[in-house]
């Protein structure tokens, strides 16, 4: 078993990646692996982007919440969910440090917050290895290893369910007709008015 996180580990943490940072993120898509970087941020023991409820890795983590990560000589396991939209009254604080954490290319058109479906990830660190001067640190983040077991225990909706559920949820916020999303229903590849090929 690994380290807790003390003060040293976490100050290490803080300082490389408590900004944007380019992060691998590695979900299962029906028991195959799927990786993409995202521009990510970590915060007392989770990573946070911003990304859209409607997305690929979304859907991957709906039906697998089990993530991997990796980053500067730091690679980790974890759990992934949709915390819900930026503006969220409960994200508050952390929405304000990712806007500041993304500032140089968070109001340059890619993060549209008028947009129902934009939501913020969150990945909450289960375990770790992280290196620093030579030095070897394996992690052991205990809190999230309960959230892990929760979220694998509770049902998984299909894939039309989840589909339905995030389509209608989008819809009733307001801001698209339901036929708009009619297209991503084949193979998840998202149109470009609606996402990016990054995928962040």
């Amino acid at each position: 078993m690994g380290t807790r996180v003390t003060p040293e580990v976490a100050a290490i943490l803080t300082e490389r990646f408590g900004k944007d940072t380019l992060l691998s993120v590695a979900t299962l898509d029906g028991g195959r692996p799927s990786v993409r970087i995202v521009d990510g941020y970590y915060d007392d023991g989770s990573f946070y982007a911003i990304t859209h409820a409607l997305s690929g890795k979304m859907h991957q983590i709906q039906a697998d919440p089990r993530v991997a990560v990796c980053g500067e000589w730091f690679t980790a396991h974890g759990v992934g969910e949709n915390i819900g939209h930026p503006r969220d009254e409960k994200n508050a604080a952390i929405a304000a440090k990712l806007h500041e954490a993304f500032a140089a290319w968070y109001d340059s058109g890619h993060t549209d917050e008028d947009d129902p479906g934009t939501c913020i990830l969150r990945i909450r660190l289960t375990d770790g290895i992280l290196f620093s001067h030579g030095t070897r640190y394996d992690i052991d983040f205990t809190e999230a290893r309960a959230i892990l077991t929760q979220a694998l225990d509770s049902e998984v909706p299909s894939r039309s369910t989840w589909f339905a559920q995030t389509r209608a949820a989008v819809v009733e916020r307001g801001t698209y007709a339901s036929g708009e999303f009619e297209d991503l229903r084949g193979d998840d590849k998202p149109r470009a008015a609606m996402f990016d090929e990054t995928d962040r």
